[in-house]
């Protein structure tokens, strides 16, 4: 199964998750729609635009010899759904501690939520753990957000988002930041 290693038996534990990665033109669509969600913070962190992206299956830390294993389920999956288009439209929060929240943008997304289901089950019967609580499709634009007391938010612009591929990514911590980095892909069909 995925259980981490170590240094001494040459399987490094590395942070895992599966998402939909996004074009250069719709980072800054959705940094126009996080600047304008900006205006109305007393505080936040805004995601870097090259970190933007939707998590389809956290994983956590995995062994680095699952990653064969990994790539497999990806692309079962991707075999089963066809290139899809989503409409981001809304904004959102996820409860952080105390006034602070998550604040994110979404919209219609089935697609995004059959790939999510797909992946989830076929991690499961891969042996895999997986994530128990509900998929909510979403794009983190800003983490530890205090909206001011009388802001109204507006209705966001749309961002349309095309997508034609499952990605593998690491997530690596370092000095300024994490950083994300592709493993592996599969084409949706």
């Amino acid at each position: 199964m995925g259980a981490a290693g170590t240094a001494e038996d040459g399987r490094y534990p590395v942070r895992l998750f599966y998402a939909l990665t996004l074009s250069q033109r719709e980072q800054e669509a959705l940094q126009r729609q996080q600047r304008a969600l900006m205006m109305g913070m007393e505080h936040g962190k805004p995601t870097p635009r090259e970190n933007l992206h939707m998590t389809l299956q956290f994983l956590g830390e995995i062994s680095e010899k699952e990653l064969p294993r990994l790539r497999g389920v990806m692309e079962r999956c991707a075999e089963l759904e066809h290139p899809f288009s989503m409409n981001l439209c809304r904004y959102g929060c996820f409860p952080g501690r105390g006034e602070e929240k998550l604040w994110y943008t979404t919209g219609c997304c089935p697609g995004a939520v059959r790939l999510a289901e797909n992946l989830k089950r076929h991690l499961e019967y891969a042996g895999f753990p997986v994530e128990q609580r509900e998929f909510v499709p979403h794009i983190t634009l800003i983490r530890r957000g205090i909206l001011r007391e009388k802001f109204f938010s507006p209705e966001p612009e749309p961002v349309p988002v095309v997508t034609d591929q499952i990605v593998l990514l690491e997530s690596h911590q370092r000095g300024d930041g994490v950083q994300y980095i592709p493993l592996a892909s599969a084409a949706l069909k």
